[in-house]
């Protein structure tokens, strides 16, 4: 899987998509392994490059979510300012992601922010979606 295909980098340019590949590592877990839980500092986000996770909360672990689709991005809490995740993740499967780190991230979107603030509406939809995360990691 390419990383360019990925929702969070979907309508950007190259070297976006370069800085995000080189500032992220890919892990590999088997079923089973826990990414994070639930209150847990919420420092990366990842994107999914092959396998299957249930994202899972309360007691008895409800499955809220499922991320099955090679280029989904999970873990937002580290990117709208929470200090912790709001669920825990299992691997179904053996699973490979891509692991961002927030502080990485964000100076990477930072540049968006003031673009957006320049260009507001005339940004293209995928465009925006990476500037509204800029808004928000920083606002």
């Amino acid at each position: 899987m390419y990383i360019q295909q990925v929702e969070l980098t979907r309508g950007v340019g190259r070297e976006f998509v370069k800085a995000l590949r080189d500032m992220s590592k890919v892990e590999e877990y088997a079923q089973g392994d826990i990414l994070f839980r639930k209150g847990d500092t919420a420092n990366h986000t990842y994107l999914l490059l092959i396998g299957r996770v249930h994202l899972k909360i309360g007691e008895i672990g409800h499955v809220i979510h499922i991320v099955s689709r090679p280029g989904e991005t999970f873990g937002w809490s580290s990117l709208v300012k929470r200090d912790v995740y709001s669920s825990t993740t299992e691997c179904v499967l053996e699973t490979n992601v891509r692991k961002l780190h927030r502080d990485d991230l964000q100076k990477l979107l930072k540049p968006f922010l003031v673009l957006t603030q320049l260009q507001g509406p005339l940004l293209n939809p995928c465009f925006q979606f990476v500037a509204g995360l800029a808004k928000r990691l920083f606002s």
